[in-house]
């Protein structure tokens, strides 16, 4: 993360996919702390388990749309608690997040509900 903008350049052609985390999702899957890095270009084998690169080194070596080969390589280190309640996917469960969450009490401001996803996604 970056307290300031930033920018990159490259004198050819590249392709790139980038997946974004909340700090505080990096810290329970990985125990990486977002706040270590702050400011700083780290390689990512500084940072993520050497299994973990393993498995994303994988990502586009199939013709499976690259958003679900991301996703199934998310899952298999997405905590245990969280697949024992029904939810088949990230997305799926994202979706039972967004509707516990929209849907708490009657008078809850959006700002309200945001800090409940929060709350909730851990």
């Amino acid at each position: 993360p970056f307290q300031k903008p930033s920018a990159s350049w490259s004198p050819s052609a590249i392709h790139t996919l980038m997946v974004s985390f909340y700090p505080e999702v990096l810290t329970r899957l990985w125990g990486i702390h977002a706040k270590d890095y702050l400011n700083s270009i780290q390689p990512v084998e500084a940072i993520f388990p050497k299994e973990v690169l393993d498995v994303l080194a994988l990502v586009g070596t199939s013709d499976v749309p690259l958003f679900q080969q991301v996703e199934s390589v998310l899952q298999q280190f997405w905590p245990s608690s969280h697949s024992g309640k029904g939810v088949a996917d990230m997305r799926g469960w994202l979706s039972l997040l967004t509707t516990r969450a929209a849907f708490p009490r009657t008078g809850v401001g959006l700002r309200q509900v945001q800090r409940r996803i929060k709350e909730l996604a851990g």
